[in-house]
C-alpha cells in the first residue's frame, strides 16, 4: 500500500535536500534580503555626516574666541581631527552611493560594504583615542580662561602644579571612557545592522558551499 502523502513529504525533503540549504538562492533574493540593513547602515552613516558638520564648526570658532595659544592649538587639532573624520565619511559616502563594483557578483558587493563600514568605524575609534586627551585639555583649559583663573595660576607655580595633576587626572578618567562611549554609540548606531548585513552574507555563502 503506497503512503501518498508520506511520498509527497519524502520527496519534497529529498529536493530541499539537493542544495546545502534547501534553496538556491538568487541575486534578486540576496538583494531583498540585504535592502533593509544596508538603506539602514547608510542613513546612520548620513547622520554621522550631520553631527560631525553641526560640531565641527564650534571647535573652529573657539580657535579664534580665546587668545591664549594653548587653547588655540589644541582647539585647532581638535578642529582638524573632525575635518579629517568628515574626509572619511564623505569618501565612504561616496563609495557607497556609486556602488563598489558593479562587475562583481552581488555577494562581493554586500561583503565589501561591510568591510568598508566596519573598517571605517574602527579606524576612527582607534585614531581618536590621542584626540580625546588633546579635547579634554582644550576643555580644561578653556573652563580656567572663562574663569580668570590662569593669571593666578601663571604667578604661583604650587597652585600650578595642582591644576596640571588635576588635569592628569581627568585625562586618565575621561580618555577611555570617552572611548568607550564611541564605541557604544557606534554600537548602537550601527552594531545591529551590520549583525544583520553579516547573517545574510554568511547565508549565503553557506548555500553556496
Amino acid at each position: 500500500m503506497k503512503l501518498t502523502g508520506f511520498d509527497n513529504e519524502w520527496d519534497a525533503l529529498q529536493n530541499a535536500l539537493q542544495g546545502p540549504t534547501g534553496k538556491a538562492y538568487t541575486e534578486a533574493d540576496l538583494k531583498a534580503d540585504s535592502a533593509m540593513p544596508l538603506q539602514k547602515l547608510k542613513k546612520q552613516w548620513d547622520l554621522r555626516i550631520v553631527f560631525t558638520l553641526a560640531i565641527a564648526p564650534i571647535w573652529l570658532v573657539a580657535v579664534f574666541y580665546f587668545n591664549e595659544f594653548i587653547i588655540q592649538l589644541l582647539m585647532g587639532l581638535v578642529f582638524i581631527s573632525n575635518l579629517w573624520s568628515l574626509y572619511i565619511s564623505f569618501n565612504l559616502k561616496s563609495k557607497l552611493k556609486k556602488g563598489v563594483n558593479s562587475n562583481l557578483p552581488v555577494l562581493e558587493n554586500i561583503k565589501i560594504t561591510h568591510n568598508l563600514i566596519s573598517t571605517a568605524i574602527r579606524l576612527e575609534e582607534r585614531v581618536f583615542i590621542f584626540i580625546y586627551p588633546i579635547s579634554v585639555a582644550a576643555g580644561f583649559f578653556a573652563g580656567l580662561s572663562m574663569s580668570g583663573a590662569v593669571n593666578n595660576i601663571a604667578n604661583n607655580p604650587q597652585k600650578a602644579l595642582t591644576i596640571l595633576t588635576i588635569l592628569g587626572v581627568c585625562i586618565v578618567v575621561l580618555t577611555p571612557l570617552s572611548h568607550f562611549m564611541a564605541k557604544w554609540l557606534n554600537k548602537l548606531a550601527f552594531g545591529n545592522y551590520l549583525k544583520e548585513l553579516k547573517r545574510v552574507i554568511e547565508s549565503y555563502e553557506n548555500d553556496k558551499q
